[in-house]
């Protein structure tokens, strides 16, 4: 009677404890850290340098170019907005730039290009909630109340093999993110989505007449961007191990393109998705293990305990029947039974 018991309980136990771990544990596991303090590094390739408008020397120039992004949670502000929205949410603050690959753009006065984007998100999906401080600063300039939407620094915790909307700050709108396969990295696994920019005019841009051979001083053009970029997202996190960027952004004159702006392709260094890769791979086996493993061997050896108890139960109680004394008739019923 012991070892049923004992099975009962320990099936219940770990049937129980499956489901709690996934039912519990892996929401407060699967949400972006307070602490956040991420950084996306991409250089042009080697053996192609990048193209792009110096300001300086009013010219085209080809060099090594470096983009940085980096995302850090304002705590302070996180806790503030929390109570205003009435929701448990992040504010992050995120600063892309570009400038020459011997430059740290993010502490440079004067990158080639740079960009503070201020938005709230949700700690779980990762994705913005609408928040009347959202704001994108570029140029000295500061445009308020930005409507943030879809995938902005991170894909979702365990991603799945389709179409995301990724936020581009360029279009102020989400543009369309499709998986297309799935590879190793460093041994670990990931997926690959692909994004791609059709050329569109975001801006206009006041040129000296005689960089686009023009005889006026001044003319004005269609700044138009373009491009495509590929994501390699570790899945049960989310996180962008590795990108490759390819960016074509010009200024156009009556439909022509008459002076590139920044032209290149672009791809994380080895060394930098090493070190993400190593950061990351713990937390990914742990989610794994709470999401998907948990509940499998929760449910397998809980239900094995139980079915164990439950033939145990069943072949006590038929030896019980099978040793109970048969009683023998009266003794006039016997003899009644003989006539």
């Amino acid at each position: 009677m012991k070892k049923i018991v004992a099975l009962v309980t320990v099936g219940a136990f770990v049937l129980s404890l499956g489901i709690l771990l996934r039912a519990y544990a892996y929401p407060r596991l699967a949400v972006v850290p307070k602490d956040l303090d991420s950084k996306v590094v991409a250089q042009s390739l080697p053996d192609a340098p990048a193209t792009y408008f110096s300001i300086a020397d009013l010219a085209e120039k080809q060099e090594s170019l470096r983009n940085i992004s980096s995302a850090r949670v304002d705590a302070k502000a996180s806790e503030e907005v929390s109570d205003e929205l009435g929701k448990d949410v992040l504010v992050v603050r995120s600063y892309a730039c570009t400038d020459l690959a011997t430059v740290d753009c993010q502490t440079a006065p004067l990158p080639l290009s740079g960009a503070v984007s201020t938005f709230a998100i949700d700690k779980r999906s990762g994705e913005p909630v609408a928040w009347d401080g959202a704001s994108i600063e570029t140029g000295g300039e500061t445009e308020d109340g930005v409507d943030f939407k879809g995938l902005t620094i991170k894909f979702p915790f365990d991603a799945q093999k389709k179409t995301y909307q990724f936020w581009n700050a360029d279009l102020r709108t989400t543009v369309p993110v499709a998986y297309v396969g799935e590879e190793k990295l460093h041994g670990l696994k990931v997926y690959r989505y692909k994004q791609t920019i059709e050329p569109t005019t975001v801006s206009r841009l006041d040129l000296p007449g005689d960089l686009v051979g023009s005889t006026e001083s001044t003319v004005t053009t269609d700044r138009v961007t373009s491009g495509s970029t590929e994501y390699y997202v570790e899945p049960e996190t989310g996180v962008i191990m590795s990108a490759v960027s390819s960016p074509d952004s010009y200024a156009s004159l009556d439909g022509n393109k008459v002076l590139t702006i920044t032209k290149g392709t672009f791809k994380s260094p080895e060394s930098t998705i090493i070190d993400t890769v190593d950061e990351y791979k713990g937390l990914s086996k742990a989610l794994f293990a709470v999401r998907v493993l948990a509940p499998i061997v929760g449910t397998v050896v809980g239900a094995l305990c139980l079915l164990a108890a439950a033939v145990l139960w069943a072949r006590r109680r038929r030896g019980t029947d099978d040793t109970q004394e048969v009683r023998p008739a009266p003794a006039g019923r016997r003899e009644a039974a003989h006539v």
